[in-house]
């Protein structure tokens, strides 16, 4: 009877890995065939391989004692040993080990058992040792393969890992201008769908440095890569092409309209959060020139020297603003209207105008939303429309809003409607950056208290980019503190944009109200009514009230009653207007 046992000839079975466990296979394989050659039986535990056929259990239980004997033992190993055993049914056998040697490196051992007449009559020990040396090298050479495989495998990764750190910005993680430019290259060759390349410059980055020093720098640019990578689509090529410059190749979907203001509205929103969580709130402005493909141009050099142009116009006349190329340049107005304009920053331009917000059972104002409007110096009112570039760069935003409101309680108080009896409740316009700085509501308070109002009397209007955002952040919980000092949140534009049903479940909002576009639409979209009384449904389960918004019509102002709508706003009830204005008008029914 002859048994092989391979159980050692690799270190442990621990840390065998598959291949291992191939080369240990095939040698035994190897030796199985040699020892069934010679006409002799076999018994193998190679690798955790399954015993193979023949031999007796007590001829197995005597070899691998005589192994697990020896296995400590370096020096019997290495030179083999010879026992003689008798089994119990009186068989007297010779067990032996015979070393696993190839190019003087020791493997293993294979262990053999036979009847000792028969070693002792035979060449078995000769022939047993010639399979030895055959396992042993086939166990040598399936390391090496092995070892060759690991090697190339190893040199694959690591020419991969070289190659991508060659492509990448060090410092931000996004494309380096080498690889953003090869890689936009073969996007706009080897595919013609359409796209846009943003050209984004950061605002007064220079200063950052100086002021806040390079470490600050260094995250600040950080971050804003992280939002980048955070609000654009993962098919976006993003690259650092500067100093202070990002590029972005975004590919745009057909079917979506108004895809590319989206995209670079939300990158603009997480830009400023993340920049606010450095405790920044002053930073992240962002100018943008964006060139089309394939309509503006066909090439990426001439694409990116147009979405340059159109970045130098946006800088040339307001930061933050955005322009997409034009042939006409002279004004930074695109046709697009994605870009600003306007002039300096005077706010003694801006003043207060307020729309009365109506009970709909009632008829009484139930509050006044505060309104910025700019009056040029013969007097003329213009709608926001026309100095919006002030709101959209968040710097001058957050100095505006409180320029209104103080304006607002101002001329309130001058015509003595500060009473809740005159105005039951002020409605207040905030925007996503108010709520980033911590120190906002303190700023609000001492307004208040300055023209003795209460926050019972506040509402606070904020739209769904404040509530698109983590509930774990400055936004979150600067609506809670609102909302524990006394004040009211309400959701503006509700069910005209991306915000849902789970924001106004999740978020701190006491009020919502609904889109204008629902409300126009009750008159003769069976739809929208059904829309509209749904929502009503969800507010009354949830606490809260509805503002129908928009109202043009009577009509629609009996219809949004009727549907459950608390309170409404339009035209049809009444327009904005000045504090004197307000004064002379009258409680109503409509």
């Amino acid at each position: 009877m002859l048994v092989s046992d391979l159980t050692v000839a690799l270190g442990s079975r621990d840390a065998l890995h598959d291949p291992l466990e191939r080369v240990a296979r095939d040698a035994s394989d190897l030796a199985a065939q040699a020892c069934h050659a010679l006409g002799v039986a076999i018994w193998l535990d190679a690798f955790g391989l399954v015993p193979g056929e023949g031999g007796d259990e007590e001829v197995h239980a005597r070899l691998r004692t005589f192994l697990e004997q020896r296995h400590a033992d370096g020096q019997t190993l290495q030179n083999g040993g010879i026992e003689h055993q008798v089994l119990r049914n009186g068989q007297d056998i010779t067990i032996a080990m015979l070393p696993l040697i190839h190019a003087e490196s020791r493997l293993g051992v294979m262990a053999v058992a036979v009847g000792t007449q028969t070693w002792r009559s035979t060449k078995v020990f000769e022939s047993c040792a010639h399979v030895a040396g055959l396992v042993a090298m086939s166990i040598a050479q399936g390391v090496s393969r092995h070892q060759l495989e690991v090697d190339l495998a190893e040199a694959n990764r690591r020419e991969k890992r070289l190659t991508r750190m060659a492509e990448i910005d060090r410092l931000t993680g996004v494309e380096n201008k080498v690889s953003f430019n090869a890689k936009c290259q073969a996007r706009l060759t080897n595919d013609a769908r359409p796209a846009a390349l943003l050209a984004l410059d950061l605002d007064d980055f220079k200063s950052v440095n100086d002021v806040y020093g390079h470490l600050f720098g260094d995250a600040f640019l950080k971050t804003v890569a992280d939002a980048l990578r955070a609000a654009l689509p993962p098919s976006s090529i993003i690259g650092r092409t500067g100093g202070d410059e990002f590029c972005v190749l975004l590919d745009i979907p057909e079917a979506k309209r108004g895809y590319l203001r989206t995209t670079i509205s939300n990158l603009r929103l997480a830009i400023r959060r993340n920049v606010a969580s450095l405790g920044k709130t002053d930073l992240g402005g962002l100018s943008i020139g964006v060139s089309l493909f394939p309509n503006q141009a066909s090439g990426f050099e001439t694409l990116l020297s147009f979405a340059d142009s159109a970045l130098y116009a946006s800088k040339r006349t307001e930061r933050n603003a955005t322009t997409i190329y034009s042939s006409r340049l002279e004004g930074v107005l695109a046709p697009s209207g994605l870009s600003d304009s306007g002039g300096q920053a005077r706010f003694d331009n801006v003043t207060a105008h307020f729309q009365p917000i109506f009970d709909l059972g009632t008829g009484q104002t139930a509050g006044v939303e505060i309104l910025a409007r700019w009056q040029d110096d013969d007097g003329e009112v213009r709608k926001p429309e026309s100095f919006a570039w002030m709101f959209r760069d968040h710097r001058l935003a957050s100095k505006l809003t409180f320029h209104v409101i103080e304006a607002a309680f101002a001329a309130l108080s001058a015509e003595d409607l500060l009473s809740s009896e005159d105005v039951p409740k002020f409605w207040i316009n905030v925007m996503d950056q108010n709520l980033l700085n911590p120190d906002f509501i303190f700023d609000l308070q001492t307004i208040l208290t300055r023209f003795g109002v209460d926050w019972s009397r506040i509402v606070i209007e904020i739209n769904e980019d404040s509530v698109l955002g983590a509930r774990d952040g400055l936004v979150f919980s600067s609506l809670q503190e609102i909302r524990q000092r006394g004040g009211r949140i309400a959701l503006d534009d509700f069910g005209g944009g991306q915000s849902g049903l789970s924001h106004v479940c999740q978020w701190p909002v006491d009020i919502i109200k609904i889109d204008r576009s629902l409300v126009q639409r009750l008159s003769d979209d069976h739809g929208a009514s059904v829309v509209v009384e749904a929502l009503v449904m969800v507010a009354r389960k949830l606490n809260q009230q509805v503002v129908a918004e928009g109202i043009e019509m009577s009509k629609q102002a009996a219809q949004a009653r009727a549907l459950g709508c608390d309170m409404g706003q339009g035209f049809a009830l009444a327009e904005p207007m000045s504090a004197q204005s307000l004064a002379a008008h009258k409680r109503r029914l409509y």
